[in-house]
């Protein structure tokens, strides 16, 4: 899976504009691009505002809809292929009967239809989480509870911890197990202390206590049991790792025998929770170990009954976007509505498609495949990789900044580079799971057990490339520095909205020379061999940066890593972020205090440093006859890591708060192709 963002990039000549305005004294003749002025706001200085200058006429004529929390030029992408993937299930659910037993075709059918079944879904209420609500109830004792971690584990349910299959980051051909701890509901452990955060908190209490009373529970007993849950919740919270731990690299390889992970958590019993989860061995990674002793600690301080509480909501927070209306319902006015600040739910088809995408997402993406992405556009996306990756040689091998030695191990590296473009050549099997059209849940356990089998499965396995991170269907792209691949690339997308592919492309191949992100120490570890090494000195690493994110080195001696901490240059208007592209996004109620709080205490810039505002990439409608320049996205740069003290927290909630196992906006969520997505 990607490590690393797998995220929208899309660049832009916008900076160069800016660079043109705002500079002086280069009279050198440059190609006006062909794009549409009208798109810029001529009352603004592009100087002193550049985003304001090229987004504000868009987002003034841009309404965000009522059940989204964003919107960019990407949404008109998505919005496309959500058409194409709800005719998709339509045709599968019509045509499921008549399939072939075992296909993909009846499997994602059955599936949607079950879903669908909202009679059928309003009958079963909380039925279907029956057996695992009993189980808890039986529970007298910390062996009993040991117990059912393991069970629940065994199910592909995370009570505490989760399982990955990772590559070795010590020996990247193969992949190592790892083990997580399981993401806090609210978005970072701040909210569970913060005063600044008693408002969520409360939304929060409220929500376990409708789920309470949803499975049953009077009012006081549902308050009491939410509580409960909260305080155990909490004290989890409070070792679990933050958005900015997650963020540093050397925090997510921890490699232990299980002997030392027995030293760490002496009570937790290692061996039996790995085997219960079908990851038999003796090595694995425990990421966060300070969490896992406090596990262990927990065990005999927590009251039984404090647990009890904890296992119940955790169950119901995790089944309840897939059990009944009302359910749902409660699910999104916290999550989405709390959180993010959208007003209105989506309507149900869309609910399903995301959760066919994470449950059965490469089944799905296989009839997706069939109806709109041709080989040959396979094909010509190929073509078109493997002149970005030629024009990409020329150019490292001619770039004076690179010393000899640095030009042949990025030239090296390159060559070694591998491109998943669009779709695997070898589908997934799903042979091995039964679909039903009577009981959405049963599906959703099942799916949720074939993905931990096949995630155990990987581990101690040679990294061969057969994997496959993004889904065809996903406006997405991103690359693994682990394994020195490039995925996601999907020419269907990209034409419709006449946005050259190259742009993507090039953007995901130019990533592995380590020099557009701060997080550049992460990439640069890895020299293409399945090794992980620097391969760039660090005076050749800041010769090749934009002069912003050179400087002082961070207490690890690695260029930029500060940039991580929250604290940025002085803007002009504190709170107004600068995103990676043109979006519009829905401000949440906690969104809204960050920025009041941030605009009370005014910007800030970053002591010892003598960086300054640079325009951050913006793209635009209309954009896309302009990348014909290579050299543009080099001399525009980035602006990561560039924003106040206000918009890092903003940009740090919002990572949080997205689904799945997204931490820290450079997770790929769980499951995306294996089908596995437990928790939100």
């Amino acid at each position: 899976m990607f490590r690393f963002p797998a995220k929208p990039v899309l660049l832009s000549l916008a900076t160069v504009l800016f660079a043109t305005a705002c500079g002086g004294g280069d009279d050198r003749a440059v190609t006006p691009p062909a794009l549409d002025v009208a798109e810029f706001d001529a009352s603004v200085d592009p100087c002193a505002d550049p985003y304001g200058f090229v987004n504000n006429r868009w987002m003034a004529a841009t309404e965000i809809p009522a059940d989204r929390s964003l919107v960019s030029v990407l949404s008109t992408l998505l919005e496309q292929s959500e058409d194409v993937l709800r005719a998709v299930l339509d045709d599968a659910a019509v045509q499921a009967d008549e399939a072939a037993a075992g296909s993909v075709v009846r499997k994602v059918g059955l599936f949607y239809r079950a879903a669908m079944d909202e009679p059928a879904l309003a009958a079963a209420g909380v039925q279907p989480l029956a057996p695992a609500l009993a189980q808890i109830d039986g529970l007298h004792s910390v062996a009993d509870l040991l117990d059912y971690l393991r069970d629940s584990a065994g199910r592909g349910e995370s009570a505490v911890f989760t399982l990955a299959a990772e590559p070795d980051f010590d020996n990247a051909s193969r992949y190592l197990g790892t083990i997580e701890p399981r993401t806090p509901s609210l978005p970072t452990p701040e909210h569970y202390s913060d005063p600044e955060y008693a408002p969520l908190r409360e939304a929060y209490l409220a929500y376990l206590a409708e789920l309470f009373r949803l499975s049953g529970r009077t009012g006081a007993d549902a308050q009491d049991q939410a509580r409960r849950a909260f305080a155990v919740e909490a004290r989890l919270a409070a070792v679990s790792p933050s958005p900015e731990q997650w963020d540093a690299y050397d925090q997510l390889y921890n490699p232990v025998m299980v002997a030392e992970a027995d030293a760490i958590a002496p009570h937790f019993g290692w061996a039996g929770y790995l085997q219960a989860m079908g990851a038999g061995t003796q090595r694995f990674s425990l990421l966060f170990p300070g969490y896992a002793a406090e596990v262990d600690a927990m065990l005999s301080e927590v009251d039984l009954p404090d647990w009890q509480a904890y296992l119940r909501a955790r169950a119901l927070d995790d089944a309840a976007g897939y059990l009944s209306a009302p359910f749902r319902s409660a699910r999104f006015r916290f999550y989405r509505q709390a959180i993010e600040g959208v007003p209105q739910e989506p309507p149900r088809w869309r609910q399903v498609l995301g959760d066919t995408n994470d449950l059965l997402g490469e089944a799905l993406g296989q009839l997706y495949v069939a109806r709109a992405f041709t080989p040959a556009m396979k094909a010509e996306m190929q073509t078109l990789v493997d002149n970005v990756r030629a024009a990409m040689r020329s150019r490292l091998q001619q770039a004076a900044w690179m010393s000899v030695a640095t030009r042949q191990a990025a030239v090296a590296k390159l060559d070694k580079l591998k491109v998943q473009i669009g779709y695997p050549d070898t589908w997934l099997d799903w042979s091995g799971i039964e679909i039903s059209a009577a009981g959405h849940y049963a599906n959703v356990a099942a799916l949720r057990r074939l993905a931990l089998q096949r995630t155990a499965a990987r581990i101690g396995r040679p990294v061969d490339g057969a994997d496959w991170p993004l889904l065809p269907q996903q406006v997405n792209a991103g690359y693994s520095p682990t394994q020195n691949l490039v995925g996601g690339f999907s020419r269907g997308h990209f034409a419709a909205a006449a946005v050259p592919d190259g742009r993507r492309s090039g953007a995901e191949l130019r990533r592995h020379r380590g020099r557009d992100r701060p997080r550049d120490h992460a990439r640069l570890r890895y020299a293409g061999l399945a090794v992980r090494r620097r391969w760039q000195s660090d005076a050749v690493v800041d010769a090749g940066r934009p002069r912003h994110l050179r400087g002082p080195r961070g207490a690890a001696g690695r260029p930029g890593r500060a940039l991580r901490a929250g604290a940025g240059p002085a803007r002009p208007e504190a709170g107004r972020p600068v995103h990676p592209g043109r979006e519009h996004r829905r401000p949440g109620r906690l969104e809204r205090r960050v920025r009041r709080a941030a605009a009370r205490a005014g910007p800030r810039r970053e002591p010892g440093t003598d960086r300054r505002l640079y325009p951050g990439p913006a793209f635009f409608p209309g954009l896309g006859k302009v990348l014909a320049h290579q050299d543009a996205p080099a001399a525009a740069g980035t602006i990561a890591g560039d924003r106040s003290a206000s918009a890092g927290a903003v940009a740090r909630h919002r990572r949080a708060v997205e689904h799945g196992r997204l931490r820290a906006g450079f997770f790929v969520p769980a499951g995306r192709r294996d089908g596995a997505s437990a928790g939100r």
